[in-house]
Formats: C-alpha cells, sequence, structure tokens
C-alpha cells in the first residue's frame, strides 16, 4: 500500500500521481509484459539450378564498301565552254585537213625560187599575171603559180560576170553571188603565202588543175 508523500492519501496501486493533491508519487505503472508470439519458419523455396543458354556465336561483320566520291556537276558555263571547245577544236582539225595538199617544193631549185617570189605574188593578183606570164617564162617556180593565180582568176572573172547578170534581173542575186567571191579571194591569199614562204604547194580544190605545169 502506498501514500501520498505531500498530503498522506492512499495511492492507488501503479498511480503516478495523487488523486487529492495532484503530487507526483514518483512511481511509474507498470506495464503488463508481451509475450511475443512465435512466428512459424517460412519454408524457403529451393531454387532450381539454372541451365546455361548456348551462345549463337557472332557473325563476323561485312567491311563496308567504300563511298564513291560524288562527282561535282558542272555548270552551265562550263559545259557551254567545254562545247565551244569541241567545236573549235573540230574546226581547226577540218581546216589543218583542207589545207594540207601536197607541196612538191623540193622539186624546184632554191635560187629560182628566191629569185622569183615577186612574180610567183603577181600570178596572184588578177591582171597582174601578165608579168610573170612575160617576165619569168624561164622559171619553173613563177611558172607554177602562173598556173595556179590563172586559174583563180578564171574563177573569178566568170562568177564576177554571173554576178554582174543576176544583179541587172535580181539585185538580191547579185549580192548573194557576191558572197561567193570571198572563197576566190581566200584562194588568191593563200596562193601569195605559199610565194612568201617559198613553197609549191597546191592550192585546195583547184590546185591539181593548175595551168602551165
Amino acid at each position: 500500500m502506498a501514500f501520498c508523500n505531500q498530503c498522506g492519501t492512499k495511492l492507488e496501486e501503479g498511480a503516478a500521481f495523487c488523486a487529492q493533491c495532484g503530487t507526483k508519487t514518483g512511481t511509474i505503472a507498470a506495464t503488463a509484459p508481451v509475450n511475443p508470439q512465435p512466428v512459424a519458419p517460412q519454408p524457403v523455396a529451393s531454387q532450381q539450378p539454372v541451365a546455361p543458354q548456348p551462345v549463337a556465336p557472332q557473325q563476323p561483320q561485312q567491311p563496308q564498301q567504300p563511298i564513291a566520291p560524288q562527282q561535282p556537276q558542272q555548270d552551265f558555263v562550263g559545259q557551254a565552254a567545254q562545247s565551244v571547245g569541241n567545236v573549235i577544236s573540230a574546226g581547226t582539225s577540218a581546216v589543218s585537213s583542207f589545207l594540207d595538199t601536197p607541196d612538191t617544193t623540193s622539186d624546184f631549185d632554191v635560187n629560182d625560187i628566191n629569185a622569183n617570189k615577186l612574180m610567183g605574188i603577181f600570178a596572184y593578183l588578177g591582171c597582174l599575171i601578165l608579168v610573170p606570164i612575160f617576165a619569168a617564162r624561164k622559171s619553173k617556180f613563177a611558172c607554177y603559180h602562173v598556173g595556179q593565180g590563172a586559174l583563180v582568176a578564171l574563177m573569178g572573172l566568170t562568177l564576177s560576170t554571173i554576178c554582174l547578170l543576176g544583179g541587172i534581173i535580181a539585185p538580191v542575186i547579185g549580192i548573194v553571188l557576191g558572197i561567193l567571191q570571198l572563197p576566190i579571194i581566200a584562194l588568191m591569199v593563200l596562193g601569195i603565202i605559199n610565194v612568201a614562204n617559198g613553197k609549191a604547194k597546191e592550192l585546195p580544190l583547184i590546185g591539181k588543175f593548175g595551168l602551165f605545169k
């Protein structure tokens, strides 16, 4: 039996304070012990051994094909320039082939060539062809070019006559035929160049028909 130390009141068993004066008794109410319930052990399931999975062999990697470098695209200007260059090259080849005529310079005497170049030039100047005809009849080089110059002069005279008659009939015809005189002039210039270079070379197209050979 316990009593309050302050007022002497009888305390209830296990009381922490006096019911009369409220003084703390200094005792702690005992709590009934809790009996732990035994826990039944849970059966542990035995683990089945895991069979190893076969690993498939890796296929060797195929080497990558090298990527071909892309060709740079040519612009329009570059293509046009290339086309023009091809046309010029083809034209140059055609002109070279056209001018590649037989050259018989080796059949002539060098002294004769050097002494009669002026006479050979006169042979391609229209009416002046009469000068080498009378003044250089013994020159083989001059006679060679007189023969070609006479043929050029004959063609020019014939075409001029046709142009004159065509101009009387219709001026347009005369103009068109007059343009055809340009090839005759070109042959005359080419003949003079051959003489100046000391060559006895046939003119294109008409050289093999030259007179006074």
